[in-house]
């Protein structure tokens, strides 16, 4: 109720509900079949309303969101969700910063009071320094464990002659170095 107060009453969306039920889809997920009463039709449960999404775009809804159920049979993966729900957003003739300043006035605004403040503007990260710096595209930052190039001290060291790395054309030695806790 929270995220629907603040997207229409402060932001002017409209709220908006698609259907359930509808024609399969190719790609994406393996989708949920539901049979009719007719022999050989059958609808799918959807995976995302993306179809109707572009479809109230081009209708001239510059700015509306929906609280989507999805489905999406995914077989036996142990981390994944067959059904959950989510917020979809969309919004016309807008900029990255718009959507990230939206976003965050959300989470803060649904964020529980007891739980403490959010801290806004949210850290932000390239793609470029996320896999240069942590070697994922999804960091947990939390421990500020930075990967470090050492490819130089490699090649000084005896390792190079196990290695060979100075006959290796693009040799690069990358290590996570954690901060030992214990004073010497």
């Amino acid at each position: 109720m929270k995220m629907r107060e603040f997207l229409i009453r402060s932001h002017g969306f409209v709220d908006i509900e698609t259907p359930t039920l509808f024609r399969r889809t190719p790609g994406g997920a393996q989708e949920f079949v539901v049979p009719t009463r007719m022999p050989d039709k059958f609808y799918s449960l959807v995976q995302s309303p993306q179809q109707f999404k572009q479809l109230l775009m081009v209708g001239g809804f510059d700015r509306y969101f929906q609280i989507a159920r999805c489905y999406r049979d995914e077989g036996t993966k142990p981390n994944r969700q067959p059904e959950f729900t989510q917020v979809d957003i969309e919004m016309s003739f807008t900029t990255k910063e718009n959507i990230q300043r939206l976003i965050e006035g959300l989470l803060n605004h649904v964020w529980p009071e007891d739980m403490g403040n959010i801290p806004i503007p949210f850290p932000e990260m390239s793609y470029k320094d996320a896999m240069e710096n942590y070697g994922v595209d999804k960091p947990d930052t939390r421990f500020g464990n930075l990967l470090q190039d050492i490819t130089d001290l490699t090649k000084a060291s005896e390792m190079s002659r196990i290695f060979n790395s100075s006959q290796i054309a693009d040799f690069t030695a990358i290590a996570i170095v954690f901060k030992s806790s214990v004073v010497t």
